[in-house]
This record gives C-alpha cells, sequence and structure tokens, in this order.
C-alpha cells in the first residue's frame, strides 16, 4: 500500500513540474511576442497632394533615406501626373484620399463610393494600376461631417471591399489654417508625443503636402529627426507586414470601428 502511495505522489510531482515547464514556455512565447510588438515604428502620412510642397517633401524623404505614404486627391493626381510618378519612382505608397475633397462626399453613401471610385481611376490612369488598399477618409474615420448613419455606412461599406481605412495618433495640425507657422507645428507636434495613446511604440503621423501646407516641409526634418533619435523604423504601408497590419487593426488605428470580418454597429 506504502508502495502505491509513494508511486501516486512521484506521479502527482511529475505533472507539477510538467505543468510549470508548460506555463514558463507559453510566458516566453508571449514576451517573445511582446517584444515583436514593442518594435518602436512610425509611419509618416501626407494627406492633399500632390502639389509643388510634395516636391520639397520628396527631396527631404530622400536625403533622410525615409519611405512615407501619401493619400492622394485624385484630381491634384490628374493636374501633377508628373509629382506623382515621381513620389511612387522613389518607393512611397499612393493611396486613395479623395477625389475633389468636397464636404459633400458624406451627404450619402452612394456620393462617398462615387467620389472614392473616381479618385482611384484617376490614380489608376496616371500609374497605369491601382492604388494600394489602404485609403483615408476625409477627416478621419471619426469625421463630424454628415450623419452618423451615413458615414458608418461608407466605413462598413469600404470594408466589404476589402479596403483598409487609416486613421492616426498623431497630427502637427498643419491643415488647420494656411502655413501654419513652423515654431507652432514644432509645438503642436511636442504636444501630441505628450498624449497617452493606446501603443506608444507605432506611430502614425498625420502631414499635408497640399498647396496651402508650405511650411510643412520646413517642420519634417525636426520630426524625422526625433523619431530617428528614438530608434522608431520608419516604414510605409506598402511594406507592412501581416503581423504589423494586425497589431494596427487590434490596436484600431487601422478600421477603428470595423474589427475583421464584422460590421460597424456603432452609434
Amino acid at each position: 500500500m506504502k508502495k502505491l502511495k509513494y508511486s501516486s505522489v512521484a506521479v502527482l510531482i511529475l505533472i507539477c513540474i510538467f505543468c510549470t515547464f508548460n506555463l514558463a514556455l507559453a510566458e516566453d512565447n508571449r514576451k517573445s511576442t511582446d517584444k515583436e510588438y514593442l518594435k518602436k515604428i512610425v509611419y509618416l502620412t501626407f494627406d492633399d497632394g500632390p502639389t509643388n510642397n510634395t516636391l520639397k517633401i520628396l527631396k527631404i524623404l530622400e536625403e533622410e533615406n525615409v519611405k512615407a505614404t501619401f493619400f492622394v486627391i485624385g484630381e491634384l493626381a490628374k493636374e501633377n501626373s508628373d509629382i506623382l510618378k515621381q513620389v511612387e519612382g522613389q518607393g512611397h505608397e499612393i493611396c486613395i484620399h479623395t477625389y475633389n475633397h468636397k464636404n459633400c462626399i458624406y451627404s450619402s453613401k452612394e456620393e462617398y463610393l462615387e467620389d472614392y471610385n473616381k479618385a482611384n481611376k484617376a490614380i489608376t490612369d496616371v500609374l497605369g494600376h491601382e492604388p494600394s488598399k489602404f485609403m483615408r477618409m476625409p477627416g478621419g474615420s471619426s469625421t463630424t461631417i454628415g450623419d452618423k448613419g451615413t458615414v458608418r455606412a461608407i466605413r462598413n461599406e469600404l470594408c466589404d471591399e476589402g479596403l483598409y481605412y487609416v486613421d492616426w495618433n498623431i497630427s502637427i495640425e498643419d491643415a488647420l489654417s494656411t502655413n501654419v507657422p513652423v515654431e507652432k507645428l514644432l509645438s503642436t507636434f511636442k504636444k501630441e508625443l505628450k498624449k497617452t495613446f493606446i501603443d506608444p511604440n507605432t506611430a502614425i503621423v498625420l502631414m499635408h503636402d497640399g498647396a496651402s501646407n508650405s511650411t510643412t516641409p520646413k517642420a519634417l526634418p525636426y520630426i524625422i529627426k526625433y523619431f530617428k533619435d528614438n530608434d522608431y523604423e520608419f516604414k510605409n504601408f506598402g511594406d507592412i507586414s501581416e503581423e504589423e497590419l494586425s497589431h494596427l487593426l487590434n490596436q484600431r488605428q487601422i478600421n477603428k470601428y470595423n474589427q475583421p470580418k464584422q460590421t460597424d454597429a456603432s452609434n
């Protein structure tokens, strides 16, 4: 009887050791995954081009050996096709923003999609291929232009079409007025960095390269320097990995109101 009792105790000890080992292994795997997601990545994004200010930005990006993402206005893509081709030629990602950036596109889902498709065609005609599946809604996905139901229907439709709407967690607020002073842009940037956002290691920076954003190129070198000094990796939405995409989805920086295979049911 004692022999059997001791055998049972030995088995229990082995089970405990095995379970402890498995828990430790799971914890190591979790830490490994956390380290992967703790990579410091910055996505520089520019809305409202292409314009002559885009050329100034391209020059700086080339000098700094940094890639960025450009959310393009279709109407300007037609007018400044050479600049758009230069954006792509330098290895940056081209995405749809809108065709004409008019508020009336939010009057209905149909109106919005007509604008989107028109922008898609304009950019495709210039580049010879469709732009990226990533896009940015004018005003962002939380825009108050148009009623909530219409904006919700637009977001759902975009996701149903396999598109990804991109927001941001840092803005230099260079579109609040015409040619905002550089000092103001950098002051805003510093304040934005102090915000408590969900994922401080992943920055999506909103900037503009429109005709009225001539001071943005002057602020850009300082912004790039900050991220380089703090060991961020620069990426655009053309070289994003599946793991990074999944992370941005989980952090609601992409498809903020739409989880994968779900529709937006927000109020």
